[in-house]
């Protein structure tokens, strides 16, 4: 395991996997682009997020062993069947060491949406600086982060959903 593996699980472990929100991510919304590639999990081949212009892109970062991160899977799996067809990407981001039990965990909380691995994290934290999990980002049509958070509890599956309504309404650009 590696020395940023090892200080992110860490991290993680000791206060990272969050009930509630803790601590928002550090890359502040409107920074950027969303822009990642990552292997499917199960596989074949990978995901590039660019190929997901036009479209509002919501990235989930989570863990198997994260008990918050499976009840944000569960409302983010609601909000990706009620909006993808208004232009809704939902995407998952495990940071499991092994990503050998992504597909049963998605298969046993009936999840739809891609699921991506991170096993180095060098996307979550590397890039983005991920503390918390569950953290999610999600970006506009134009591939720019809007809204980002940290953690999962009472009353933020209204509020991602609240921000995910919002984007879908602007124009496309």
């Amino acid at each position: 395991m590696s020395v940023r593996r090892l200080a992110f699980c860490l991290t993680v472990l000791l206060g990272g996997c969050a009930a509630v929100h803790t601590s928002p991510p550090q890359i502040p919304a409107g920074s950027g682009a969303l822009d990642l590639v990552l292997p499917r999990s199960p596989g074949p081949g990978q995901l590039d997020l660019s190929t997901l212009r036009g479209r509002v892109v919501l990235v989930d970062f989570w863990a198997t062993w994260c008990a918050p991160c499976h009840d944000a899977a569960i409302a983010y799996q609601s909000l990706y069947t009620r909006l993808h067809a208004q232009g809704l990407e939902v995407i998952g981001v495990s940071v499991d060491d092994d990503p050998s039990g992504i597909g049963a965990f998605s298969t046993s909380l009936g999840l739809t949406y891609p699921m991506l691995s991170d096993p180095s994290a060098a996307v979550s934290q590397g890039k983005y600086g991920l503390t918390v999990l569950p953290s999610v980002l999600i970006a506009d049509r134009a591939g720019v982060i809007r809204y980002t958070h940290a953690g999962f509890g009472p009353g933020d599956a209204a509020a991602v959903a609240s921000e995910v309504e919002k984007l879908l309404g602007e124009p496309a650009q």
